[in-house]
């Protein structure tokens, strides 16, 4: 219906206290007071109050008799026609102007308000605790990638939440587990004489993105005297710089975002040279059996006694000398 809805109901002689009323299947209204002209009462139910869900509704009269006696009577009225919500749908009757309806349907979300299921609007707010969340499983670092602890993602706000209900906001930050501190797994363990010139290359773990700088017993290298290269990170002392160390225990450590990998080397003392001496006046072979032979020895007193014998041997050649020059002398005078 389209208008008003007006009615009237004969009263009995002398009725007095009457009144009227309505109802809709979830609504209605009574007690209304009644115009009465002519023993006749008249009410009225507004457009407004129709309820566009229903095709009737029920109007009620009532009155006191003029000896005290309390009645109601009722009537269904139909209604003759439909509201129309034409598209654009606006819960508005193009007819009428009555409100049709409210809202109704729809969900909200954590960044959007809810959709009329009748109007295609949105309504009402959003409601912050309804997530489109999903589940990131736990995941273990490594030395050269970092893991995550379990947590859910809202994939409509960008959220993160340590529960799987979403009351627990947490940051990505908070979900992150840290590599795993790096090792030498080459290079342990190496030894080289003082003055070797001879690379030696040590190799860490860690991922080669990652490499900070190279120490030797815990100082900071010159970039000048190594060389790094991925594979996964690789340190080369130059051979020049080797050749410098001094003799002792040495470490080395290949410094990462993630820690320090160390082992440690050897610069062992040099040998000193070994064999024949031609040089040293003092010192032969033992198959010279000269005099170097006997002082080799350390005995003084053996040396003092072959010196006098090699000078008394000296003195007998000497006089034997001289004599067979005489006799050889004489025999040519007799002849």
């Amino acid at each position: 219906m389209g208008e008003d809805y007006k009615f009237s109901f004969t009263l009995p002689e002398g009725a007095t206290d009457a009144s009227y009323g309505y109802e809709f299947e979830n609504k209605g209204d009574d007690g209304l007071p009644a115009i009465i002209e002519n023993n006749e009462l008249f009410g009225i139910v507004p457009v407004t109050e129709y309820e566009p869900s229903e095709n009737s509704f029920k109007v009620y009269a009532g009155a006191k008799t003029a000896d005290g006696f309390e009645f109601i009577v009722s009537k269904t009225v139909a209604l003759k026609s439909e509201h129309t919500d034409a598209a654009p749908k606006d819960h508005i009757c193009d007819i009428c102007g009555a409100t049709l309806s409210e809202h109704t349907g729809g969900e909200a979300t954590c960044t959007s308000k809810a959709i009329c299921e009748y109007c295609g609007e949105e309504y009402g707010e959003v409601d912050s605790s309804n997530h489109n969340l999903e589940n990131i499983p736990a995941k273990a670092a490594t030395v050269t990638e970092t893991g995550n602890k379990k947590y859910w993602h809202c994939l409509d706000c960008g959220k993160y939440f340590a529960d799987e209900n979403g009351t627990n906001e947490i940051k990505l930050d908070d979900t992150v587990t840290q590599k795993l501190p790096p090792e030498i797994i080459e290079g342990k363990g190496q030894s080289i004489t003082a003055g070797e010139k001879k690379e030696l290359t040590f190799r860490s773990n860690a991922a080669f993105g990652d490499f900070i700088r190279a120490q030797l017993d815990g100082k900071t290298l010159d970039e000048t005297n190594y060389t790094v290269r991925e594979g996964s990170t690789v340190v080369t002392l130059k051979a020049d710089y080797v050749a410098t160390f001094s003799v002792g225990e040495h470490t080395i450590g290949i410094v990462s975002q993630s820690g320090t990998a160390t082992t440690t080397f050897t610069v062992a003392k040099a040998q000193e040279p070994t064999g024949s001496n031609s040089n040293n006046p003092t010192k032969s072979d033992s198959n010279t059996g000269s005099v170097n032979s006997v002082s080799q020895t350390g005995d003084n007193s053996n040396m003092a006694l072959w010196v006098a014998l090699l000078l008394i041997s000296g003195g007998l050649m000497t006089v034997m000398c001289i004599y067979g020059r005489k006799k050889k002398h004489s025999t040519k005078k007799h002849n």
